[in-house]
């Protein structure tokens, strides 16, 4: 299956001093399927991953993903998640390093500089409410136009910040 984009939820791994414990009930993550929603309506073709809720490692997750050939990974990154989409980035660059990683979510939207610095394989964070920037970005990214001009979002020139 090849996608234009992958929207991902990482896996999550609830261990540590207490050992496995159980994840909960999994919800399927709504602003992933709105952001794909969008994508889709304007002609992208779009998948969802939602690697909790498959019960997915880290290794078959990056597989999944790469096995869609997409241009462009969007991670979802809640605080607890910003380290495991930091894995999975690193991980897809180790392999193919033209494919566009893309990360959002709360943490990103609180802490975007000191995020980008500490996930180097990260090449856009968006900032905020994705629905609009995703597309405006991927339109930009598409036509080779500088994203600069693309509002909510933070990435890397030529490098730096």
């Amino acid at each position: 299956m090849h996608s234009d984009i992958v929207i991902v939820y990482p896996p999550v791994f609830l261990s540590g001093r207490y050992g496995n414990v159980a994840t909960g009930v999994e919800v399927p993550p709504q602003p992933l399927i709105y952001l794909g929603a969008v994508l889709r309506k304007n002609d992208y073709s779009c998948s969802l991953l939602d690697a909790n809720a498959l019960h997915m490692d880290m290794d078959a997750t990056v597989d999944e993903i790469l096995s869609r050939s997409p241009k462009y990974v969007g991670l979802s990154a809640p605080t607890m998640l910003i380290g495991s989409a930091g894995r999975i980035a690193a991980r897809i660059k180790e392999k193919d390093r033209n494919i566009k990683v893309l990360v959002g979510g709360p943490h990103m939207s609180a802490e975007p500089e000191e995020t980008m610095r500490r996930y180097a394989d990260i090449d856009i964070g968006v900032i905020g409410e994705g629905e609009v920037t995703i597309l405006e970005l991927v339109n930009a990214l598409d036509r080779g136009l500088d994203i600069g001009d693309v509002d909510g979002i933070i990435y890397r020139d030529k490098g730096l910040l």
